[in-house]
């Protein structure tokens, strides 16, 4: 990911609806289905500049963090944040069986092995620990957001879990959300594809109004997975157990 980019996350992850609907999204699962104890060892790969990491931390849990990039990891040293290193899939520098639950949020699509990187995250992994995965779905939602990002790749279903299976893990759960969003993003990446639209991130959003309601319409979604399932969506999420 380039670091224009990363500079872009740093500026709007605390508020921009992305970024807070899926950290309540990580909130509920680590809260209410899997790590309640405070006491857990929770690594976040490819944390950007540790956001969510500071949060585990105040909420009591043994977090940390790393990514790839020096700068969005030095940027969060500079704001106080805590157990943050430089280094990235599918190459840690954790030992063995160090954490009960791994966060890999929007990484995978970056990694040209994802096969390896999550042999890797089972590596860091307590036997029976949970690892946390959410990635775009879908190639034909290819965009523009997708070529910035450097993606290698968006997920089907059975191709993501066909490759965390194979890694020594078992399917705890499995889902697709952002879905209420879905007709619109499917209907603006398809006419981008026939209209030249000026290059910019998704997460480039200056208007707070709109913001506020897609903010508003994503958390509803996700408080809504507490007790259903959407039948597609632009991202998909798994949940595994190290076997």
């Amino acid at each position: 990911m380039d670091e224009v980019l990363h500079k872009t996350y740093q500026e709007v992850e605390e508020r921009h609806w992305w970024f807070v609907g899926r950290r309540l999204l990580i909130w509920q699962l680590l809260k209410k289905h899997y790590y309640s104890e405070k006491s857990a060892a929770i690594l976040d790969v490819g944390c950007n500049s540790g956001f969510l990491v500071a949060q585990l931390q105040t909420a009591g849990y043994d977090a940390a963090g790393c990514d790839i990039s020096a700068e969005a990891v030095s940027y969060g040293q500079n704001q106080g944040r805590r157990g943050l290193s430089v280094c990235a899939l599918p190459q840690l520098h954790y030992p063995n069986g160090q954490f009960d639950a791994v966060l890999c949020l929007d990484t995978l699509e970056h990694i040209r092995d994802d096969k390896l990187a999550i042999r890797e995250i089972g590596r860091v992994l307590k036997p029976g620990g949970i690892a946390i995965v959410t990635v775009p779905a879908f190639m034909f939602l290819w965009g523009l957001q997708d070529e910035i990002s450097h993606h290698f790749r968006r997920y089907t279903k059975k191709e993501l879990l066909v490759k965390i299976q194979a890694a020594g893990f078992s399917i705890e759960r499995v889902g697709y959300f952002n879905f209420f969003l879905f007709p619109l993003i499917y209907l603006v990446r398809q006419a981008a594809k026939i209209m030249p639209l000026r290059r910019r991130s998704d997460f480039d959003i200056n208007n707070k109004l709109v913001n506020y309601v897609l903010k508003n319409i994503f958390l509803s979604e996700i408080w809504l997975l507490k007790i259903i399932s959407y039948p597609f969506g632009v991202s998909l999420l798994v949940v595994a157990k190290k076997i």
